[in-house]
């Protein structure tokens, strides 16, 4: 039953995100997240987006809300954060950072002589996979992916 009623939250918080004015978004939640290519292969996307040069990845953008909920960013979001003079792209990078310095990674695997030779990325905040953007921030091991 407590899943449910939590449920119920993030439901009414996902209801009420829907109406936040872009000038009360918090910036210091934004954040860069991948989500797969087919959210827009019908070019409706609402909010600023690129597709990655692996084949069926995109990145977006999101800002974390209250319950455990997100916001992606919308048009109207990103022009008004322009129209302000805010680089939104290096403040969601910025944002990745200070959440991950302490949380690189979930995982590690290590050969017999101790060399780090894979981590896993499974942070409960489902951004893991985003922190592949941070490159040789991620321990110097970006060239093991």
């Amino acid at each position: 039953m407590g899943e449910y009623l939590n449920s119920e939250k993030q439901l009414d918080q996902l209801v009420e995100n829907r109406d936040i004015p872009p000038d009360r978004i918090p910036t210091n939640q934004l954040l860069p997240i991948f989500v797969p290519a087919d959210f827009f292969k019908f070019d409706n996307w609402p909010g600023p987006y690129h597709l990655c040069k692996a084949q069926g990845l995109g990145q977006t953008w999101i800002i974390l809300q209250p319950q455990e909920t997100m916001l992606y960013l919308s048009r109207e979001m990103q022009e008004y954060w322009e129209s302000q003079g805010l680089d939104w792209v290096h403040v969601a990078r910025d944002n990745l950072i200070g959440l991950s310095e302490e949380n690189e990674y979930t995982h590690e695997f290590r050969r017999d002589d101790g060399q780090l030779f894979a981590v896993a990325l499974m942070q409960d905040d489902a951004l893991g996979p985003s922190r592949l953007l941070l490159g040789v921030r991620v321990h110097n091991i970006v060239n093991i992916f």
